[in-house]
């Protein structure tokens, strides 16, 4: 069955001086931190973005991580996979393509690593967390071309942007 939501921490303004919350689950001194492959691993974002990434210093996650929502459940992510991936974006109240990218993504969540291949991109992305873009028409806008190649490396906290050509 499914899990319980419950809060972990104080939110700021509760209290003077309180620390914004973040999830136990792997923190050092907490029990996964220490019987799952030392401090830092297993350690999940604060909040929503936890649902779907690792806090960005955690050293990796495991199949075994203590008190964790999918900890040694036969439906958890692979530790180590790929994918090609395609995406199209449109505006709202539109069916109208404005932004179209193709590409391929290796992830190695054991050790909290992402490589991400864009071999075609075309047309207006507009996103929060985009590749760095020259020609930006405004704020989180960004008119992409086809011939252009990217490779994201996510390591970690470190993010790297290569643009590159055959």
């Amino acid at each position: 069955g499914g899990g319980v939501f419950k809060a972990d921490g104080v939110c700021l303004g509760d209290s003077p001086g309180a620390a914004p919350p973040v999830s136990s689950v792997g923190l050092p001194g907490s029990a996964s931190a220490s019987t799952v492959g030392g401090p830092g691993t297993c350690l999940l974002a604060p909040g929503p973005i936890g649902a779907a990434h690792q806090l960005a210093f955690s050293s990796g996650y495991r199949f075994s991580c203590e008190g964790a929502p999918g900890a040694q459940s036969p439906y958890m992510w692979p530790l180590k996979w790929t994918a090609d991936v395609e995406s199209r974006s449109m505006s709202f109240g539109s069916d109208a393509v404005q932004f179209e990218s193709r590409g391929r993504v290796w992830y190695r969540l054991d050790k909290n690593w992402k490589r991400y291949d864009i071999y075609y991109q075309n047309g207006t992305q507009r996103a929060i967390g985009q590749t760095p873009c020259a020609n930006s028409t405004a704020m989180f806008s960004c008119e992409r071309a086809p011939q252009r190649n990217t490779t994201v490396l996510h390591r970690g906290s470190r993010m790297v942007f290569l643009d590159w050509h055959e």
